[in-house]
């Protein structure tokens, strides 16, 4: 290098190459197979495809003229993928056919319910007219009804330490009005009131049966279900054997 004046003179750029008219044929054919393919195929798939080798073959070929990819072997890869993209279209439009065709004999289960919504039915058959018809009442061995029957229990929050359970968490309260007990004589009543004690409440008229025997709170409710068939089952028992033994005192005096 040779300085001048204090300054490192550069050698000027060098020139582009200019491309010879076989480059430019290739590259002008180039745009046109991809344009035929973006015309023919609507697929994001294949039309990045076809730009991809359009790049690459025209810089190949610009870039070294002996390593180009011939013309005739793109293309051939180019109608290769719009033909297979064409018959995957036409193979899922002739599924899609097919299986509405046979989705046209498909009945829903749901068919009769939906029918009987738009002709106005209920399940109650209202509109038959007159009255609806009473659910069954379900009783207990003792007569009483289930309806009748009031439970209550208490709910505390999780415990970090075991047990992780309140010791009141399984009681369970039974409230029942003494007006749906089927005692009849004056004589049950006393004999009932001397069996329960203190579960009567006279101020409510009820009889309030606890129990926590069991930890669970479903057998401390069966456990006073079946408390409450004994106390009247057997009261109307000692009431008819206390009759019996009055009425036989009576004949043998």
């Amino acid at each position: 290098r040779v300085v001048c004046a204090g300054r490192i003179p550069y050698p000027p750029p060098a020139e582009a190459p200019t491309p010879s008219l076989a480059c430019k044929s290739t590259q002008l054919s180039f745009k046109m197979a991809s344009r035929t393919v973006f015309s023919s195929v609507a697929g994001r798939g294949v039309v990045r495809t076809a730009r991809s080798l359009t790049t690459s073959a025209a810089t190949t070929s610009a870039s070294n003229s002996s390593k180009r990819t011939p013309l005739v072997a793109v293309a051939s890869t180019v109608a290769a993928a719009a033909a297979s993209r064409h018959s995957s279209t036409a193979a899922v439009a002739s599924s899609s056919s097919s299986s509405s065709s046979s989705s046209g004999d498909y009945v829903s289960p749901f068919s009769d319910f939906f029918q009987n919504i738009a002709d106005g039915k209920t399940t109650l058959q209202s509109h038959i007219g007159g009255p609806l018809p009473t659910p069954e009442v379900r009783h207990l061995k003792c007569g009483v009804p289930e309806s009748a029957l009031r439970f209550k229990t208490a709910s505390y929050g999780r415990m970090l330490v075991e047990p992780h359970v309140q010791p009141g968490e399984h009681k369970v309260t039974m409230k029942v009005g003494l007006h749906v007990l089927p005692l009849e004589t004056e004589l049950e009543h006393d004999i009932f009131r001397q069996i329960v004690g203190r579960r009567y409440i006279p101020e409510r008229n009820e009889l309030r049966l606890t129990s926590d025997q069991f930890a669970s709170r479903i057998e401390n409710k069966r456990h006073l279900v079946s408390m409450l068939d004994r106390i009247i089952i057997n009261t109307k028992r000692l009431a008819q054997e206390t009759e019996a033994a009055d009425t036989k005192a009576g004949g043998e005096a």
